[in-house]
């Protein structure tokens, strides 16, 4: 068997194993690392495993699995996380989220949420960009309607995260 001694690996390579995630997120990755890449004159390769990243958390006696794809946005209230779920099959219009209170810190939430479609939008709002319908100089809002405030101390770098995110994005026509 030949072992490789991560110390002795060329500073110029870059080998990441990333576990369920979907193929507009491995999209998203792959044209990130391309980007770094091409800019730091190095190799990078990504090694997608099958399963579905998903929220874990308890509600009520119940645990739950929430797939990541599914929410569109998170709240802190107290001790809890208020989710914005959207139920399962898509016919016409999104339908309106269910809204699902898990006993969960929030930065425990923070940290299951590792893919590059969640966005910190102030102090306990996290927002998926793929559910944004607009963003003005102010205020994000969702497709279903609800307004989040831009942090107002940093409303012009979280707007140009999102306006980031979007020209990342796989051309839809494709």
């Amino acid at each position: 068997m030949n072992h490789t001694n991560p110390i002795t690996k060329p500073a110029n390579e870059l080998h990441i194993h990333i576990s369920g995630i979907s193929r507009r997120d491995t999209a998203l990755l792959c044209a990130m690392l391309q980007l770094w890449s091409s800019k730091d004159h190095c190799h990078a390769s990504i090694r997608i495993a099958r399963d579905m990243p998903c929220l874990r958390a308890t509600s009520g006696r119940d645990t739950l699995s929430i797939p990541l794809s599914r929410v569109m946005y998170l709240t802190s209230e107290g001790h809890y996380v208020v989710a914005a779920v959207l139920p399962h099959g898509k016919t016409g219009r999104p339908p309106a989220p269910s809204m699902v209170r898990l006993r969960l810190p929030f930065h425990r939430a923070m940290e299951q949420l590792c893919l590059p479609r969640f966005l910190p939008c102030g102090r306990g709002v996290i927002l998926n960009m793929d559910f944004i319908r607009s963003v003005d100089r102010e205020e994000f809002t969702m497709q279903d309607g609800t307004a989040f405030p831009l942090p107002s101390h940093r409303k012009k770098e979280t707007a140009e995260a999102y306006h980031a995110y979007l020209r990342l994005l796989p051309d839809s026509n494709d």
